[in-house]
């Protein structure tokens, strides 16, 4: 065979020499691409752009570090395996020795992360008992370090996320359209009614026994609304310019627990009292009997999680995890219904991308659904229509929206179709607020919404004490009132209507006569 006319007749030295060059460039193009699929797929980097970034123009980034071992999954199963504690039920020994064996085998973990770093520069911020997360602040060299280690499965950001806006006039264009111009003024002691709060109290379901967790910017806890309640304080907040172990807390210091620890800051801070209004929302009870809160008879645990940001408050992921990391730790000692988060930001539609995006985020979400507690967020307030705010967009999460007195959707709510879950009053909201111990306002906002949401799964839970976070939300979701979207695209989404949602222990007849 000659060498150089092997193939197609009429094809010279040339033609061939062309060919057979093509196909070794066409090769190595293949190799290259197999190798940068491989690169891609083995990359630790949730937004590699943002954490680089940050280091160009300050030389460190705030970073939150996922790692793994086969044990820390063991253990986390045995630690997920136990479910919050029902009232009127002891402390489990089981619970307390399954959060011990994970907590030490990922003190362990950290141990060693933490040596292969040694003569790098960095800080730890952060670090979680029961979650096998780190956050740190990192040079370009640690960083380097970090992606190396195989412990290390992920590197996220650590995003400062702040409340919804509190001025809620940037409404979408196509909401405006068709907003009504009649003005009717939801006060809170209108919407728990509206919600069918009160009835289910008269069938004495109040939210006794139960706890509602605010992750806020802390509680007024002298306010008259808050008298008599059981109440829980902690504090969670690094600081704009985080230099561990000093923060934003009351003592000075990055973290806190007991009484005082989640005092507000002054209002100075736009925002200061927002977590003493939706607290309020939540659990208030005014002594007098003249206004009320949506579980009435439940109790607080309020963990303050934002920092002084400027003029105005903030909450890092890393210090919103810290926060959600402390309900899952008290599950064995206080009866947790849910936590309410009325924060957040950004612009999602879709649910793999924001599940990716906010993965530090979405593992405590996901322990705390696990143990029957539900993690119920606002979507935001700025009008959109097709996006909704993160961490609302979390799949584990409910995201809430508002609506009216008369059951639509406000024009400030954003709303998207597959990730919204319900529906809850949001407009004129009158609660508590911190200007004094007998200050009170009407606000508006998703963030007044959630809070509804929160106090009704206390009533729901102490409805139904074994029910699992799914079994409740159904329910809620399959006898809520529905509402519709003011935006083009249409659809609706239920309305909380806790007394529909008790579970029916009696005959149908006498159900009836109740309602």
């Amino acid at each position: 065979m000659n060498y150089y006319n092997w193939g197609k007749k009429g094809r010279g030295r040339s033609d061939s020499f062309t060919g057979r060059y093509f196909c070794f460039l066409m090769g190595l193009l293949l190799v290259s691409l197999s190798f940068a699929a491989e690169a891609a797929a083995q990359d630790k980097f949730v937004n590699r752009e943002t954490i680089y970034s940050t280091l160009q123009t300050s030389g460190q980034a705030r970073i939150i570090v996922r790692f793994h071992t086969p044990k820390i999954t063991e253990l986390s199963a045995a630690s997920l395996a136990v479910p919050v504690v029902i009232p009127g039920e002891k402390r489990t020994q089981a619970g307390i020795d399954a959060d011990q064996s994970l907590a030490g085998e990922i003190a362990a973990t950290v141990n060693r992360v933490l040596s292969a770093l040694q003569g790098k520069t960095f800080a730890v911020l952060r670090r979680y008992e029961t979650l096998p997360l780190l956050a740190m602040t990192v040079s370009k060299e640690a960083l380097d370090t970090l992606e190396s280690l195989t412990e290390v499965e992920a590197i996220f950001p650590d995003k400062l996320n702040f409340l919804p806006p509190l001025e809620v006039e940037k409404i979408s264009s196509s909401k405006k359209a068709s907003i009504q111009t009649e003005i009717i003024e939801p006060l809170l002691d209108n919407t728990v009614s509206i919600i069918g709060a009160t009835t289910a109290w008269s069938r004495g379901f109040t939210g006794r026994g139960w706890y509602v967790a605010v992750l806020d910017t802390g509680i007024r806890s002298s306010h008259l609304f808050f008298s008599g309640k059981s109440l829980v304080e902690a504090c969670f907040a690094s600081g704009q310019y985080a230099y561990p172990p000093y923060g934003d807390c009351p003592n000075g210091l990055n973290a806190m627990t007991g009484p005082g620890s989640a005092a507000h800051y002054s209002s100075s801070y736009t925002g200061y009292d927002h977590g003493t209004h939706v607290s309020g929302i939540a659990a208030g009870k005014r002594a007098d009997g003249t206004l009320y809160g949506i579980a009435k008879e439940a109790g607080i645990i309020a963990v303050k999680v934002f920092s002084r940001y400027n003029s105005s408050v903030g909450a890092y992921d890393s210090d919103i995890i810290a926060g959600l990391n402390y309900v899952y730790g008290l599950r064995n000692t206080y009866s947790i219904a849910a936590v309410n988060m009325s924060l957040g930001g950004g612009a999602y539609n879709n649910q793999g991308l924001c599940d990716s995006e906010n993965a530090g985020v979405k593992l405590p979400i996901d322990n705390l659904r696990a143990s029957r507690i539900a993690t119920v967020i606002a979507t935001g307030n700025d009008g959109y229509c097709g996006w909704i705010s993160a961490p609302a967009c979390i799949s584990s999460a409910i995201a809430v929206g508002a609506s009216t007195k008369w059951d639509t959707e406000t024009m400030f709510n954003n709303w998207e179709s597959t990730l919204q879950d319900i529906f809850a009053p949001g407009q004129d909201i009158l609660s508590s607020t911190g200007a004094s111990d007998v200050s009170y306002a009407r606000w508006n906002g998703t963030s007044m919404a959630t809070p509804h949401m929160a106090g009704a799964w206390a009533i729901l839970r102490q409805n139904r004490p074994t029910a699992t976070v799914d079994q409740i939300l159904n329910s809620v979701i399959t006898k809520g009132t529905s509402v519709p979207t003011l935006c083009p695209s249409g659809g609706s989404k239920p309305r909380i209507n806790v007394n529909a949602s008790l579970f029916v222990s009696i005959s149908p007849i006498l159900e009836l006569l109740m309602e």
